[in-house]
């Protein structure tokens, strides 16, 4: 591999990814501060069992349940989501090492407006991991969504409305990155 391009691609662990997709998207759908805490410590406990126990996931599913007074189908969506391969496989991930690792140039891109892979924490993430590699190049784009198109409040529920496929922007970004390798 000559050069690597990322597009949102997410740079804390797995867990923490998916615990800061879950309070952006209640955030964005008006969820109270009492509702987000609840909800974090119910999602952690969901997250906990899966990796340390997914037999056990159900019953803490079921258990969850009973305290908010959801439904079955509720606790069985949870436990199914949480106790699928590959949920539990993100949940453990850290990506860290492997960019560490990487000593080809990098072109990292996160949208300001994504809900998915949050900007601040992952561009963070991105530049302590990359700090190594002086070939390394991260941005957050202005004002686009987790797909990189220009996004109102980047919700994933916005995408399928977007006319656009991808932001001139981020294009011409990608264009200056390849433009800039060195030739082979």
């Amino acid at each position: 591999m000559s050069f690597l391009i990322t597009l949102g691609g997410h740079a804390v662990t797995g867990d923490r990814l998916l615990r800061e997709q879950f309070n952006e998207l209640q955030v964005l759908s008006g969820a109270s501060a009492q509702q987000i805490v609840r909800n974090g410590r119910n999602t952690r406990r969901l997250m906990d069992a899966a990796l340390a126990a997914p037999d056990a996931l159900p019953c803490e599913a079921e258990t969850i349940r009973a305290e908010l007074g959801e439904s079955a189908q509720w606790a069985a969506a949870q436990a199914a989501f949480f106790g699928a391969a590959w949920t539990r496989w993100i949940l453990a991930y850290d990506p860290a090492p492997t960019l560490a690792a990487l000593k080809i140039p990098v072109l990292a891109l996160y949208g300001e407006k994504d809900r998915q892979v949050l900007p601040t924490s992952n561009r963070g993430a991105a530049e302590s991991a990359l700090a190594g590699n002086p070939r390394a190049r991260i941005e957050v784009v202005p004002g686009v969504n987790h797909l990189f198109q220009t996004a109102g409040t980047g919700h994933p529920s916005e995408y399928a409305a977007i006319k656009e496929d991808i932001s001139p922007k981020v294009l011409e970004l990608i264009a200056e990155g390849i433009r800039a390798l060195p030739p082979k």
